[in-house]
């Protein structure tokens, strides 16, 4: 189960359900309101949900979800260093600090 990080955490998060399933081995990219890639990620097994923490996150602001594209530099966890979006395709827009309406998550 999906778990989206409580409101008293210190830095900001984004929560994503995708309409479909999302193949392993593709690269799911996090793009805020300005056009820049903030975060690529390399699925390592089927996935309809993304959460995402981190301190350059702002709560309340919206940033899209896009499938494909090329992961660049080194790789821990499935987290690539940067990314290109290329030929990515827009999933979903997300707000950070609120899940997904209908996903079953609250903050812990």
């Amino acid at each position: 189960m999906v778990v989206a990080p409580g409101t008293d955490s210190p830095q900001g998060w984004l929560s994503a359900t995708f309409t479909g399933t999302v193949a392993a081995g593709t690269a799911v990219q996090v793009v805020d309101g300005s056009g820049k890639v903030v975060a690529t990620f390399v699925t390592s097994k089927a996935t309809q949900n993304l959460v995402y923490s981190a301190p350059g996150i702002t709560g309340g602001s919206q940033y899209k979800i896009y499938t494909g594209g090329t992961p660049t530099g080194t790789s821990t966890g499935g987290l690539a260093r940067g990314g290109t979006l290329g030929s990515a395709t827009l999933a979903v827009t997300v707000t950070a600090g609120q899940a997904p309406a209908g996903g079953g998550m609250g903050g812990r």
